[in-house]
């Protein structure tokens, strides 16, 4: 059976059609991308990482997509300085009932997200900050369904999280859940030495991999759930309830 999955030949043709990519798809909006700017300087002045902020082509990818299942209500756990969500934002907007939920700890990096997207034009009642760890805000939620669910917080967090929406019934029948860096920089698949990361396997990033694979393998085995795993960014899973 023939199973190349080698797509480019070397980092720079890698990079190349990443930037290829960006330049073929729909532009975001300007507030998006200035946004962004704003974020990694920022992050580097709070002394965080702006590598947790999804990248321009993700961000493309989840306006489209939220667009593509005409999702009106989001619900998204890690929020880190309102990159991604002001993205959902943009998606949702103008539609009867939207609403976009976002849950992260508190901290600057909240407060420069709540501020950004006031800024944009969106408040209540489109947007919604529930401010804690984030199973526990899903838990006191009050009770809703939600079109797309994206988890993008502390991977520990990916299980119990998932085993609430499903115990609370918050996503939508034809609902979308999807898990970020579900590949964790290839750990899940392959944590030898032939993975570069795993050089770093003591810290605590690059342990989280096996969260990540916990989940993975949960999501696989459940019953009532069916999935894509997509080799994407660090890794989509993309989950829905069967039908």
């Amino acid at each position: 059976m023939y199973s190349e999955t080698e797509l480019y030949p070397n980092p720079d043709v890698t990079q190349a059609v990443y930037e290829y990519c960006i330049a073929h798809s729909t532009p975001l909006p300007d507030v998006v991308d200035q946004h962004r700017e704003k974020s990694i300087d920022f992050s580097r002045k709070a002394g965080m990482d702006p590598m947790m902020m999804v990248n321009p082509l993700q961000a493309q990818f989840m306006l489209f997509f939220a667009k593509l299942v005409g999702a009106r209500k989001v619900l998204e756990v890690g929020t880190f300085t309102g990159y991604s969500a002001l993205a959902w934002a943009e998606a949702i907007k103008g539609q009867e009932g939207a609403r976009l939920v976002c849950c992260d700890i508190p901290g600057p990096h909240t407060e420069f997200a709540k501020a950004t997207l006031l800024e944009a034009g969106f408040s209540n009642p489109l947007i919604t900050f529930l401010e804690g760890d984030g199973v526990e805000s899903l838990q006191s939620l009050p009770a809703d369904q939600f079109d797309i669910i994206f988890l993008d917080a502390n991977k520990s967090g990916y299980m119990p999280a998932l085993e609430t929406v499903l115990s609370r019934n918050l996503l939508s029948p034809r609902g979308v859940l999807i898990a970020d860096n579900a590949l964790r920089r290839g750990l899940v698949a392959d944590a030898t030495e032939k993975n570069p990361h795993a050089v770093d396997l003591d810290t605590t990033s690059n342990m989280s991999y096996k969260h990540c694979d916990e989940f993975n393998k949960f999501v696989r085995d459940h019953e009532r759930l069916e999935q894509v795993m997509l080799p994407a960014f660090d890794g989509l899973n993309i989950v829905r309830l069967k039908q």
